[in-house]
């Protein structure tokens, strides 16, 4: 379920650290990430049943839905979807790519679509230059001749 590995946390788990709250990150799987749980469920009903941290509160699915008016929910849910969007943006990739070895238009399209996918990757040369900078010394040690 949204398992992570040793470099990185899991999904749930990730969601529960920001939030606090076992029932609101198991919600917010549940509505926005069905895939990461462990089994498919009808409706909410049947997900609040299996999972004892929300049937325990008591929590209707019109309560849960009052979480979306809670700014670390907003927050939680823009995270979880800025990685859903990043696993879109490889399937995607990986679809062009395939697409690209048999259509010159398609290459084309895959050529552009790697300075997109790739932008954030790559370092410019001034924050090459600047990554070693200490900032912390005294600005009074240094002086400029005119």
């Amino acid at each position: 379920m949204g398992r992570g590995t040793k470099e990185e946390k899991g999904i749930v788990p990730a969601l529960r650290e920001m939030l606090n709250s076992d029932y609101m990150a198991f919600w917010i799987v549940w509505k926005y990430a069905p895939d990461l749980l462990p089994e498919k469920f009808k409706n909410f009903d049947e997900f609040s049943a299996h999972y004892k941290a929300i049937s325990n509160k008591g929590l209707t699915e019109r309560d849960c839905e009052k979480f979306l008016y809670i700014d670390k929910v907003q927050r939680a849910i823009k995270w979880l979807m800025g990685k859903q969007k990043n696993a879109r943006m490889i399937e995607l990739y990986n679809t062009w790519y395939e697409a690209a070895k048999k259509d010159a238009n398609a290459l084309k399209e895959f050529i552009k679509l790697q300075d997109i996918f790739f932008q954030g990757e790559q370092e410019n040369e001034l924050e090459k230059i600047l990554r070693n900078v200490n900032v912390d010394d005294d600005e009074d040690d240094y002086q400029m001749n005119f």
